[in-house]
């Protein structure tokens, strides 16, 4: 990478995921307390930890009082909820259990098979019964439902990362924890920021280049994380309205929008909702994307446009 010899670039694990931040002109003390407060968030919101506020509120059967940072978690997942008409259901953890998704993805029987068929039940939301009372901190989750951060904990986490590293007076930084980026100020003294689109089959490769102004890029996809369970094969995307993986006719989904919590839940809604749903939601929310078909075409729209992009 060509950058101008103040700039910071670490890579590390955190969050289950590879992740990076990269800051210019901070400081190696920054960089470590900005990796120690995705340490922190990492310790409240994983489920694989018992002794997280995620996993205590997912232990309780009444009113719990949480701290600042999962009172803000839930809140946005929330804001999620609504926004994206209940695609987005953070109150899916028992579904994903019950498939088998009941430790960190690596520990899991991986599989590159075809998805099982799935049922056609319909399934009712409980995130009508979740009760969140902001200014007591006190939230209390529907009887026998459980939350997962999965879907928008790293988003989140992102987003934190990078407003904290700007607070601090970085000229830029850029968060990235598992594919879901944040970038905000400067690049090489340029607003503009280099970012790709990831080709759905293989993560490690793009479709396409972009320069953007900063923002937020989050991609979902079925394609991968992928495992067998009682002899059945399915992914993590699981479809609110009936609790199964999704079988919409789109395989991926990336999103470039100004928050990372918030690209990270519209690309999941899209992929869920299928096509025609998707392109409903880009275009009421004039953000940009790149819609992958089940037949491998690609359509891109808003900011992600093909004009805009580069192989």
């Amino acid at each position: 990478m060509a950058a101008d010899p103040g700039y910071i670039d670490q890579s590390f694990r955190a969050f289950g995921s590879q992740c990076r931040i990269l800051l210019f002109a901070g400081s190696d003390e920054l960089c470590f307390d900005l990796r120690y407060r995705l340490h922190q968030l990492e310790c409240e919101w994983s489920r694989f930890r018992d002794d997280s506020e995620v996993s205590v509120l997912n232990r309780s059967t009444g009113p719990v009082i949480v701290g600042d940072d999962t009172l803000y978690l839930i809140v946005h997942a929330v804001e999620a909820w609504r926004l994206t008409a209940g695609l987005f259901d953070p109150l899916m953890l028992d579904d994903l259990v019950g498939l088998g998704y009941d430790r960190d993805h690596r520990e899991l029987e991986l599989s590159s098979g075809d998805i099982s068929s799935v049922s056609s039940r319909v399934r009712r939301s409980p995130m009508v019964d979740l009760v969140v009372d902001e200014p007591l901190h006190s939230v209390t989750l529907p009887a026998g439902h459980h939350f997962d951060p999965g879907g928008i904990g790293k988003g989140l986490a992102a987003d934190i990362i990078t407003d904290t590293a700007v607070a601090a007076g970085v000229d830029g930084v850029l968060v990235d924890l598992g594919g879901d980026i944040r970038m905000e100020g400067n690049w090489c003294g340029s607003s503009s920021w280099p970012a790709s689109v990831a080709d759905p089959v293989d993560p490690e490769a793009s479709v396409a280049s972009i320069d953007v102004e900063g923002g937020a890029m989050a991609t979902s996809g079925t394609r991968r994380r992928r495992w067998s369970h009682d002899g059945k094969v399915h992914h993590h995307l699981l479809d609110p309205r009936t609790g199964f993986p999704s079988a919409s006719d789109l395989t991926a989904v990336t999103v470039h929008a100004n928050m990372t919590w918030y690209a990270e839940a519209v690309a999941k809604a899209c992929l869920i909702g299928g096509r025609d749903a998707a392109v409903d939601l880009i275009q009421s929310k004039n953000i940009g994307a790149v819609l992958f078909g089940v037949d491998d075409t690609a359509e891109y729209f808003g900011s992600l446009s093909a004009g805009a992009l580069s192989k």
